[in-house]
Protein backbone atom coordinates (compact mmCIF):
# COMPACT_ATOMS: atom_id res chain seq x y z
CA UNK A 1 0.00 0.00 0.00
CA UNK A 2 3.14 2.49 1.00
CA UNK A 3 4.65 1.74 -2.31
CA UNK A 4 1.37 2.26 -4.34
CA UNK A 5 0.58 5.88 -2.41
CA UNK A 6 4.54 7.24 -2.91
CA UNK A 7 4.19 6.05 -7.01
CA UNK A 8 0.50 8.01 -7.30
CA UNK A 9 1.74 10.58 -5.13
CA UNK A 10 4.91 11.19 -6.77
CA UNK A 11 3.51 10.91 -10.84
CA UNK A 12 0.77 13.04 -9.61
CA UNK A 13 3.23 16.12 -7.79
CA UNK A 14 5.26 16.54 -11.10
CA UNK A 15 8.43 15.17 -9.57
CA UNK A 16 10.10 12.02 -11.19
CA UNK A 17 8.10 10.83 -14.09
CA UNK A 18 8.79 7.23 -14.65
CA UNK A 19 8.54 6.54 -11.25
CA UNK A 20 7.18 2.63 -11.08
CA UNK A 21 8.80 0.60 -8.11
CA UNK A 22 9.43 0.65 -4.90
CA UNK A 23 11.84 -0.95 -2.45
CA UNK A 24 10.88 -0.61 0.95
CA UNK A 25 14.01 -0.89 3.68
CA UNK A 26 14.42 0.37 7.02
CA UNK A 27 17.01 3.51 6.86
CA UNK A 28 18.16 5.78 4.31
CA UNK A 29 21.82 4.53 4.61
CA UNK A 30 20.17 0.85 3.03
CA UNK A 31 17.74 3.27 0.74
CA UNK A 32 21.21 4.66 -0.71
CA UNK A 33 22.68 1.38 -0.41
CA UNK A 34 19.73 -0.53 -2.86
CA UNK A 35 20.10 2.48 -5.02
CA UNK A 36 24.19 2.01 -5.95
CA UNK A 37 23.34 -1.64 -5.62
CA UNK A 38 20.70 -1.04 -8.43
CA UNK A 39 23.25 1.05 -10.33
CA UNK A 40 26.15 -1.13 -10.67
CA UNK A 41 23.52 -3.74 -12.28
CA UNK A 42 22.24 -1.99 -14.55
CA UNK A 43 25.99 -0.99 -15.50
CA UNK A 44 27.06 -4.86 -15.51
CA UNK A 45 23.90 -5.04 -17.65
CA UNK A 46 24.94 -2.92 -20.30
CA UNK A 47 28.39 -3.98 -20.06
CA UNK A 48 28.88 -7.27 -18.93
CA UNK A 49 32.72 -7.10 -19.04
CA UNK A 50 32.47 -5.34 -15.30
CA UNK A 51 33.83 -2.29 -16.57
CA UNK A 52 30.94 -0.07 -16.38
CA UNK A 53 31.04 0.12 -12.29
CA UNK A 54 32.34 3.54 -10.86
CA UNK A 55 29.52 5.53 -9.10
CA UNK A 56 30.34 9.00 -8.97
CA UNK A 57 29.42 11.55 -6.19
CA UNK A 58 29.79 14.97 -4.65
CA UNK A 59 32.10 16.84 -1.84
CA UNK A 60 29.97 17.50 1.44
CA UNK A 61 27.69 15.08 0.62
CA UNK A 62 26.32 12.63 2.76
CA UNK A 63 24.33 9.33 1.62
CA UNK A 64 24.76 7.08 4.88
CA UNK A 65 27.12 4.79 6.93
CA UNK A 66 27.00 1.62 5.62
CA UNK A 67 30.07 0.85 3.45
CA UNK A 68 28.87 1.14 -0.02
CA UNK A 69 26.88 4.98 1.21
CA UNK A 70 29.96 6.04 3.39
CA UNK A 71 32.12 5.27 0.08
CA UNK A 72 30.23 7.82 -1.74
CA UNK A 73 29.85 10.38 1.05
CA UNK A 74 33.92 11.74 0.82
CA UNK A 75 34.22 13.47 4.59
CA UNK A 76 36.96 12.04 5.96
CA UNK A 77 35.38 12.48 9.41
CA UNK A 78 33.08 9.51 8.58
CA UNK A 79 35.38 7.75 6.24
CA UNK A 80 38.76 7.66 7.89
CA UNK A 81 38.03 5.37 11.07
CA UNK A 82 36.73 2.54 8.42
CA UNK A 83 38.93 3.22 6.12
CA UNK A 84 39.79 1.81 3.02
CA UNK A 85 36.22 2.81 1.20
CA UNK A 86 34.97 0.13 -1.45
CA UNK A 87 36.62 0.75 -4.86
CA UNK A 88 34.98 2.02 -7.28
CA UNK A 89 34.02 5.46 -6.20
CA UNK A 90 34.51 9.04 -7.62
CA UNK A 91 34.19 12.51 -5.84
CA UNK A 92 33.41 15.68 -7.76
CA UNK A 93 32.74 19.43 -7.19
CA UNK A 94 29.00 20.08 -6.62
CA UNK A 95 27.66 22.57 -9.43
CA UNK A 96 30.39 22.41 -11.91
CA UNK A 97 28.92 21.64 -14.69
CA UNK A 98 32.60 22.08 -16.49
CA UNK A 99 33.72 19.17 -15.16
CA UNK A 100 31.05 16.71 -15.91
CA UNK A 101 33.01 15.29 -19.20
CA UNK A 102 36.03 14.15 -17.43
CA UNK A 103 33.69 13.16 -14.27
CA UNK A 104 31.19 11.03 -15.60
CA UNK A 105 32.38 8.37 -18.32
CA UNK A 106 31.43 5.40 -19.85
CA UNK A 107 33.00 3.09 -17.14
CA UNK A 108 29.93 5.37 -15.06
CA UNK A 109 27.15 3.22 -13.73
CA UNK A 110 25.43 5.60 -11.82
CA UNK A 111 25.67 8.99 -9.92
CA UNK A 112 24.45 9.63 -7.17
CA UNK A 113 23.70 13.74 -5.96
CA UNK A 114 21.23 15.29 -3.42
CA UNK A 115 19.06 18.26 -5.06
CA UNK A 116 20.18 19.99 -1.81
CA UNK A 117 23.03 19.29 0.47
CA UNK A 118 22.17 18.85 4.06
CA UNK A 119 25.24 17.91 5.99
CA UNK A 120 28.06 20.08 4.19
CA UNK A 121 25.88 23.24 4.87
CA UNK A 122 22.45 23.72 2.76
CA UNK A 123 24.02 23.97 -0.44
CA UNK A 124 21.32 23.81 -3.42
CA UNK A 125 21.70 22.48 -6.57
CA UNK A 126 21.36 25.27 -9.85
CA UNK A 127 18.86 23.87 -12.00
CA UNK A 128 21.93 23.77 -14.66
CA UNK A 129 23.88 21.40 -13.02
CA UNK A 130 21.15 19.03 -12.54
CA UNK A 131 19.94 19.43 -15.84
CA UNK A 132 23.61 19.09 -17.12
CA UNK A 133 24.05 15.73 -14.61
CA UNK A 134 20.79 14.58 -16.22
CA UNK A 135 22.29 14.61 -20.41
CA UNK A 136 25.60 13.34 -19.16
CA UNK A 137 24.35 10.49 -17.10
CA UNK A 138 21.86 10.28 -20.76
CA UNK A 139 25.13 10.08 -22.76
CA UNK A 140 27.00 7.87 -21.40
CA UNK A 141 24.22 5.51 -20.02
CA UNK A 142 24.74 5.84 -16.07
CA UNK A 143 21.88 5.82 -13.54
CA UNK A 144 20.93 9.21 -11.83
CA UNK A 145 19.97 8.74 -8.59
CA UNK A 146 18.64 11.60 -6.23
CA UNK A 147 19.53 11.26 -2.51
CA UNK A 148 15.94 13.30 -1.17
CA UNK A 149 16.16 11.37 2.09
CA UNK A 150 16.70 14.60 3.89
CA UNK A 151 15.28 17.36 1.00
CA UNK A 152 11.95 15.50 0.52
CA UNK A 153 8.72 14.99 1.26
CA UNK A 154 7.51 18.15 1.19
CA UNK A 155 10.26 19.65 3.35
CA UNK A 156 11.21 22.44 0.77
CA UNK A 157 7.39 22.96 -0.34
CA UNK A 158 6.86 20.50 -2.86
CA UNK A 159 6.61 16.68 -2.49
CA UNK A 160 9.79 16.25 -3.58
CA UNK A 161 12.73 18.60 -3.96
CA UNK A 162 13.54 18.39 -7.38
CA UNK A 163 10.02 19.45 -8.69
CA UNK A 164 10.25 22.54 -6.95
CA UNK A 165 10.36 25.93 -9.14
CA UNK A 166 12.78 26.70 -8.16
CA UNK A 167 15.10 24.08 -9.62
CA UNK A 168 13.29 24.61 -12.74
CA UNK A 169 15.68 25.69 -15.35
CA UNK A 170 15.06 28.85 -17.60
CA UNK A 171 14.24 26.96 -20.75
CA UNK A 172 13.37 23.09 -20.80
CA UNK A 173 12.47 20.34 -18.59
CA UNK A 174 13.82 20.02 -15.22
CA UNK A 175 15.66 17.00 -14.21
CA UNK A 176 14.58 13.82 -13.26
CA UNK A 177 15.92 10.88 -11.57
CA UNK A 178 15.96 7.16 -12.91
CA UNK A 179 16.22 6.39 -8.57
CA UNK A 180 15.15 8.40 -5.94
CA UNK A 181 15.78 7.98 -2.34
CA UNK A 182 13.74 8.46 1.04
CA UNK A 183 13.92 8.12 4.54
CA UNK A 184 13.70 10.30 7.78
CA UNK A 185 10.50 12.53 7.01
CA UNK A 186 8.63 9.52 5.44
CA UNK A 187 8.32 7.36 8.71
CA UNK A 188 7.93 10.38 11.19
CA UNK A 189 10.10 8.42 13.82
CA UNK A 190 9.21 5.08 12.59
CA UNK A 191 12.36 3.24 10.68
CA UNK A 192 11.88 2.84 6.98
CA UNK A 193 13.24 3.72 3.85
CA UNK A 194 12.09 3.69 0.32
CA UNK A 195 14.00 3.30 -2.56
CA UNK A 196 11.73 4.23 -6.24
CA UNK A 197 12.97 3.21 -9.04
CA UNK A 198 12.29 3.53 -13.26
CA UNK A 199 10.79 1.00 -14.90
CA UNK A 200 12.55 2.10 -18.21
CA UNK A 201 16.21 2.55 -17.18
CA UNK A 202 16.47 0.32 -14.08
CA UNK A 203 13.54 -2.17 -13.10
CA UNK A 204 13.92 -4.51 -15.88
CA UNK A 205 17.77 -4.90 -15.13
CA UNK A 206 16.80 -6.29 -11.46
CA UNK A 207 15.84 -9.64 -11.09
CA UNK A 208 14.14 -11.43 -8.03
CA UNK A 209 16.65 -11.99 -5.69
CA UNK A 210 18.96 -9.52 -6.84
CA UNK A 211 18.28 -7.20 -3.64
CA UNK A 212 15.90 -8.33 -0.64
CA UNK A 213 15.58 -7.43 2.50
CA UNK A 214 13.62 -9.83 5.77
CA UNK A 215 11.24 -6.88 6.53
CA UNK A 216 10.62 -5.55 3.17
CA UNK A 217 7.22 -5.78 1.81
CA UNK A 218 6.19 -8.38 4.53
CA UNK A 219 3.25 -7.21 7.40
Amino acid sequence: ALSKLLIDVTQKSGAMRDASQVFICNSGTEANEAAIKFARKVGRSLDPSGAKHEVVSFHNSFHGRTMGALSATPNPKYQTPFSPMLPGFKYGNYNDVAQLESLVTEKTCGVIVEPIQGEGGINVATPEFLVALRKRCDEVGAVLIFDEIQCGLSRTGSFWAHAHPSLAPASGEAAHPDILTSAKALGNGIPIGATIVSEKSVAKHIKPGDHGTTYGGNP
